[in-house]
């Protein structure tokens, strides 16, 4: 089961644990493979949501689960470059639907079958943004999203 609820409590956890990996990593158990890297950018770079952790989830050497954190287009533009897979059952929408990530161009390479944009209800950010929202609609087959539905939980096999 796959369970969407914030995973830092604070910037500083992040940001440690982003710092750490500078190579990718990759887990094995239960019959899951995790892969976790970052996307390749200036280190100097000040903005956190530019050093985003990437995740891709593997169950029985299915592609399920793809999440890339609060990265924006120019990073989604690098990820087109250096992904092997595409077609995920599962996208985490990049940056809760910011109207700064999610392109076109990302997510008709990446074509996820469900796409989950997680936001609350009402947020002062308004995510998810209209035109991300419409790409992530035009491109995956299903949309769930935590300011609508709430909790999500998608069951593995």
């Amino acid at each position: 089961l796959f369970g969407f609820k914030p995973a830092w409590t604070t910037n500083s956890q992040r940001s440690n644990f982003s710092r750490a990996i500078n190579s990718p990593v990759t887990q094995h158990a239960c019959g899951f493979d995790i892969n976790m890297y970052k996307v390749e950018k200036n280190p100097s770079e000040q903005d956190l949501n530019s050093h985003s952790m990437v995740l891709e989830v593997y169950y029985d050497q299915e592609f399920i689960l793809f999440s890339a954190g609060d990265i924006n287009t120019e990073q989604e533009e690098l990820l087109i470059k250096s992904l092997n897979s595409k077609s995920p059952l599962v996208f985490k929408s990049n940056h809760h639907g910011s109207k700064h990530s999610n392109s076109e161009r990302f997510l008709n390479f990446l074509q996820p079958k469900i796409t989950v944009i997680t936001s609350g209800f009402g947020n002062r950010f308004n995510h998810p943004n209209l035109k991300p929202l419409r790409n992530i609609q035009k491109h995956s087959q299903k949309v769930l999203r935590t300011d609508v539905h709430g909790e999500i939980v998608i069951p593995v096999r």
